[in-house]
């Protein structure tokens, strides 16, 4: 879905006057006086936000960063078009192979992030699950913990207090030194609260990433008709208030801090009160916050492989193939929730996330470059073979033949070979293909002094039970 320069300039038009007129709730006293110190109108905890303001913070904002990697996987840069994936965050419940549902446990943390790291098209490990049988006070660091010892890829880094970015900030320091935020390494995901607020939580932390030039990415979860209008332009409208809101806060505390347009906005059910993601107009939400994300120049995070289906069954390959499609040629610069999750996100699958991440495979190999050198064009070949011929016995063929051939536990044999071999739908066969992997992990390379002092830092080191 693509609107036209009209309808893109109605939404920042009608954004404009809400942020003026109508808005945003900003709970953090320092958040407000950032506001109030740069002329910015502010009562009680309401700040009015002029046109002026926003067209400030869009110069001064990067239109592309660069996340600092550990160990020795890449960097990855934002706003190129370039999708980067991360696999789900924030499920509470697990759902297994037989759709049992239950609570998610600090184990099951640990071994999303495991799988993560093994998984060769999921960029970034994710916060996949709660694990509830740990202490909310004892969670941060424990998951914080386990992100960076069981895994050198870039992290979502759970930030959902003070408490939580003084955590991230001290292990950094742990692994970098005290010069950490010299380079973009701290990639949080903030949540506004639809409509048009921050909590002190959201806008204390906006303020201290920006100070440190880390990342915020911005993403309101707008449901249409409870949280926002009832219909998509009004959504959007109240989305990018807030997403404009939260870059206004950035660029004045820092300019030039990184920001990224985010959005998991959608409609809810009018009969169950239920978030649907799995629905044409989540769609739609999505393709249009990439429009307006390059309007503005910003990198993008949008969801993908998103589903309301409760099992690895073809609904849930059928929205989340769409989710995916849609986000990618769109231009979704970091594509969050691009693996594993189920249940409107509400529920993680070790399944689905190895199974999605088969299909993230597929799609980049589709979106890969076409070969036209003189050996690919095969010229010759054609010419000798000539009409009516065979290829099989060609050298050339001998020396391609495998270029299409790679590993994979989705099926691609006759339905006899299949049958013959257990004849296991997709669901079991991700079942073994992800317990393989767990069997087979094994735990990147770090200073053995490092990872002591991040265990005492985040752990005290006291439990002998935690596998980190």
């Amino acid at each position: 879905m693509n609107l036209t320069k009209k309808d893109l300039t109605r939404i920042h038009e009608g954004t404009l006057r809400v942020l003026s007129q109508t808005g945003v709730s900003f709970e953090d006293p320092g958040a407000l006086e950032v506001f109030s110190s740069h002329g910015a109108r502010v009562e009680g905890t309401r700040v009015f936000i002029s046109e002026e303001m926003v067209d400030s913070a869009l110069l001064t904002v990067p239109s592309e960063f660069t996340l600092k990697s550990r160990g020795a996987v890449p960097d990855l840069t934002f706003g190129r078009g370039k999708a980067v994936f991360g696999s789900t965050s924030g499920c509470p419940y697990v759902i297994d192979a037989n759709n049992s549902m239950r609570r998610g446990t600090m184990e099951d943390f640990e071994n999303a992030i495991k799988l993560g790291h093994m998984l060769p098209n999921i960029d970034v490990n994710g916060y996949c699950v709660e694990p509830s049988d740990v202490s909310p006070r004892e969670r941060a660091k424990r998951t914080l913990c386990a992100v960076l010892t069981l895994s050198d890829q870039a992290g979502e880094l759970p930030l959902s207090s003070p408490e939580d970015l003084d955590a991230a900030c001290g292990a950094m320091e742990i692994l970098h030194g005290s010069g950490w935020y010299e380079h973009i390494r701290v990639f949080a995901v903030l949540n506004s609260l639809s409509p048009l607020r921050f909590t002190s939580e959201t806008a204390n932390a906006a303020v201290r990433l920006a100070e440190l030039g880390q990342v915020v990415c911005l993403t309101p979860a707008a449901m249409a008709g409870f949280s926002s209008p009832a219909t998509r332009a009004g959504t959007l409208i109240v989305q990018n208030a807030e997403v404009l809101a939260g870059l206004v806060l950035t660029q004045l505390t820092r300019p030039g801090a990184p920001f990224m347009y985010g959005s998991t906005s959608s409609i809810a059910s009018m009969r169950t009160g239920d978030f649907l993601v799995g629905v044409p107009e989540y769609w739609s939400l999505m393709a249009i916050t990439a429009q307006l994300a390059a309007n503005y120049r910003l990198p993008c995070r949008a969801g993908g492989a998103l589903t309301d289906a409760h099992s690895l069954d073809i609904q849930a390959g059928f929205e989340s193939a769409m989710g995916l499609a849609t986000v990618i040629y769109n231009g979704v610069d970091f594509i969050l929730h691009a693996g594993g999750a189920l249940s409107s996100f509400a529920a993680f699958s070790f399944e689905k996330l190895v199974a999605d991440d088969e299909f993230l495979g597929m799609i980049r190999r589709f979106r890969g470059p076409l070969p036209t050198s003189e050996e690919a064009a095969a010229l010759e070949v054609i010419a000798s073979v000539g009409p009516g011929g065979s290829y099989l016995m060609e050298e050339h063929t001998l020396d391609h033949c495998r270029d299409y051939d790679r590993p994979t536990f989705f099926n691609r044999s006759n339905h006899s070979s299949w049958s013959a071999s257990g004849g296991s739908d997709l669901g079991h066969a991700a079942e073994k293909r992800y317990q393989k992997m767990l069997q087979e992990y094994e735990p990147p390379e770090m200073d053995k002094l490092v990872k002591k002092q991040l265990r005492e830092f985040c752990l005290g080191d006291r439990d002998s039970s935690c596998s980190i």
